[in-house]
């Protein structure tokens, strides 16, 4: 049998401190603005649901047109974040509401013996 190694206080402070770090990390890099998300979301509807390859080089001509005409208004904060994104963050930011507007299944009918039974199938072979 292999004996766990002890650990002091110290080490385990060290590794709860170390654990606390990278959760707040994740939180800040996975909780993204919610101004940000909905602008990104009104340029993708725009832009008729492209992905972010083709999405993101379009950004920097959309952004400014749109808010001319008052469909974006927009922090300069904001704005500069949504003009920075690449195509990854794109596709990541607008994961979930794509995967809503995705169409669930195509019938739901399966194949049954009754209508192959009713079919007449010609056959070389003499009966």
């Amino acid at each position: 049998m292999l004996a766990e190694p002890s650990l002091g206080i110290n080490d385990c402070d060290r590794q709860l401190a170390d654990i606390e770090h990278r959760l707040e990390d994740q939180a800040l890099h996975q909780i993204p603005d919610l101004k940000l998300r909905a602008a990104a979301i009104i340029c993708w509807a725009i832009m008729s649901f492209l992905a972010g390859k083709r999405l993101a080089p379009f950004m920097v001509e959309t952004v400014p047109v749109l808010e001319r005409h008052g469909e974006l208004r927009l922090t300069p904060e904001v704005r500069e974040k949504l003009l920075s994104m690449s195509a990854a963050t794109i596709d990541r930011l607008l994961a979930h509401d794509r995967r809503r507007l995705e169409i669930k299944g195509r019938t739901s009918t399966k194949p049954g013996t009754l209508l192959k039974n009713t079919i007449p199938i010609r056959t070389l072979v003499p009966p």
